[in-house]
Parts: structure tokens; C-alpha cells; sequence
């Protein structure tokens, strides 16, 4: 997956990710988790999420799981750019 900065970014973010607005609260939380696990699978590590899609259990608890199996890490230096709006 290739990072660049884009447009005003001062920050570099994954020019394709995956959008989670379909999954609201009436999906079913294991498809919700298999959709992100499968994406995960493939590369994608840019989640389009917000709390008004009431999906972040789902989510959450497939991001966990990555880490905790150490699938990925997050650096400390990388945490600062992950939560910019």
C-alpha cells in the first residue's frame, strides 16, 4: 500500500482505504468484523469511521485483535498522525 501526502496533508495516509458508513448498527456485527478483518488481510490500513455510524464495537474489536496478536503495531512517533481530523 503506498503512502503519500496529498493536497494540504502534512501528514502521509494511504491513497485507498475502506469506508464503513453502510455498516451501521442494523449490520450484523460479525459481518461488520469480516469485512475489516478481510481488508486488514489485503493491506488496507485506512478506516473511514465516525460515531454516528455506531460501528466502532465491531471495529474496535478487530483492530484489538490485530494488535494483540501482533499483527501490526503502532509506533508512539505514528499514534500523533493517526487521530488528526
Amino acid at each position: 500500500m503506498s503512502f503519500e501526502k496529498v493536497g494540504l496533508q502534512t501528514v502521509s495516509m494511504p491513497l485507498a482505504g475502506i469506508g464503513t458508513w453502510a455498516a451501521n448498527q442494523a449490520t450484523d456485527s460479525a459481518e461488520v468484523e469480516a469485512s475489516i478483518e478481510a481488508a486488514l488481510e489485503t493491506g488496507v490500513r485506512l478506516i473511514d469511521t465516525a460515531t454516528a455510524y455506531g460501528n466502532e464495537a465491531a471495529i474496535g474489536s478487530v483492530l484489538k485483535k490485530w494488535l494483540d496478536e501482533g499483527k501490526f503495531t503502532i509506533q508512539r512517533a505514528d499514534s500523533d498522525s493517526l487521530f488528526q481530523c
